[in-house]
């Protein structure tokens, strides 16, 4: 629960500076950029650690959600 309300914070922090400064919302939407930078970072954590460690990060993500 904590984590859902950390994240919310924290986007909601940012948006609402960015949008307090004079920033328009629509340049920030990038879904071509969001998935390069999704997929090399994914790409890098699974070549970076070895198999257990990113079976047990990912068996630990829907742990974070609940």
């Amino acid at each position: 629960m904590f984590v859902l309300i950390g994240i919310v914070l924290v986007i909601g922090a940012i948006l609402g500076s960015y949008v307090a400064m004079g920033g328009k919302l629509g340049v920030l939407v990038q879904p071509f950029e969001f998935t390069m930078i999704f997929g090399s970072g994914a790409a890098a954590f699974l070549f970076s650690n070895t198999k257990p460690l990113v079976e047990g990060a990912f068996g630990r993500v829907g742990g974070l959600l609940k």
